[in-house]
């Protein structure tokens, strides 16, 4: 996020057969969600315990065009409610109290369910998003900030740090973009994946956990995650320029696999090397998550120009539900600019 080139669309994408794909099946177009302004990086939420789904992402505040967090909610009989401002840095709000960690932006959800106690008081939602160092340099250094909630619309920031800070001050991008689900150990447990580009440019991914979805530790307990077998434009790597993914675990065929969604296409200079197009990969199990190699199983849906910033449609847990369909959201756009991006849904079966 907010060096506008990093912002993430988490992305996760559904399964495929087990055995080995001679090649890979392709995304196909959906409708086109088109709202104002810049629209993208969206957390979508299948929510089996109301039948609602829930999408939270990064939008364009109309006011001060700071990026904030909206949300909207579509019920079983396909009626949506009003998109809404749900949360934006307590800089920007009159009255809030100052968070010393917490810049003028906030962006990249990922909303999970669980049960969590802060402040005397337990909660059933989680959300993970990226936010700026409060600085009015053009060093970015993202953090990872948390708050809870019982509705997915009012929101209680835990206020003490950011949970994910990996320290190191950069005019790249630093820390954040997460992805997280939840694991079944206990009812707090998340698990999470996030982007890190560091002081030299080096683009990277690492899982961390955490029992009680706050205390993920410093940079030692973080492993990083593998991008062997990933390509863009038929190049071994990841795209520099974006490297936001998607990423979620799925059962199929009573195998054990982690999905990801990335860019695997972009155009050249003339366009700042903008996102052309997003992959879906998978790995088996945890060894894959950390080792590769990741097979590709879907292709680019081309919905629009430019595809970025994907984010997958998940149960409320965080978890592939549909295999072996897979639906995913992105950013879409016919300008690269972000301000004129929407969200496009596409889906596809392997």
């Amino acid at each position: 996020m907010l060096s506008r080139s990093f912002a993430t669309f988490v992305v996760f994408a559904l399964a495929a057969a087990t055995a080995p794909h001679a090649s890979a099946g392709k995304l196909h177009n959906s409708p086109i969600i088109d709202l104002p302004g810049g629209e993208y990086s969206p957390s979508v939420m299948h929510d089996a315990l109301d039948n609602k789904t829930r999408i939270w992402w990064c939008a364009e505040n109309p006011v001060g065009l700071n990026e904030v967090i909206s949300y909207q909610e579509i019920g079983a009989n396909g009626s949506r409610t009003a998109p809404q401002i749900v949360l934006k840095a307590n800089s920007t709000i009159s009255g809030a109290p100052a968070l010393a960690w917490e810049g003028n932006r906030v962006c990249d959800p990922t909303v999970v369910r669980g049960s969590w106690v802060y402040g005397g008081t337990t909660y059933t939602f989680a959300m993970y998003y990226t936010t700026e160092k409060p600085s009015l340099t053009l060093v970015d250094s993202n953090r990872i900030g948390l708050a809870f909630s019982n509705d997915g619309i009012n929101w209680t920031k835990y206020a003490a740090a950011a949970v994910v800070d990996d320290g190191v001050s950069t005019p790249f991008y630093g820390t954040g973009a997460a992805v997280a689900w939840r694991a079944g150990s206990t009812a707090g447990h998340v698990r999470m994946v996030y982007l890190d580009v560091d002081i030299n440019g080096n683009t990277r991914h690492w899982y961390r956990e955490a029992l009680d979805g706050i205390n993920f530790g410093g940079p030692t307990a973080r492993t990083q995650v593998s991008h062997n077998g990933l390509s863009v434009n038929g190049v071994a790597g990841i795209s520099p320029w974006h490297p936001a993914i998607g990423i979620a675990p799925g059962i199929y065929q009573n195998g054990y696999y982690y999905y990801m969604a990335a860019v695997c296409e972009t155009y050249g200079a003339e366009y700042g090397y903008a996102a052309k197009g997003v992959c879906v990969y998978r790995t088996a199990g945890d060894y894959g998550l950390f080792n590769g190699p990741w097979e590709k199983v879907l292709d680019p849906a081309h919905s629009r120009p430019f595809e970025n910033q994907p984010g997958i449609h998940t149960d409320q847990w965080g978890a592939i539900a549909t295999l072996p369909r897979i639906s995913v959201s992105t950013g879409c756009s016919d300008d690269p600019y972000p301000g004129f991006w929407g969200m496009c849904v596409t889906d596809g079966t392997q």
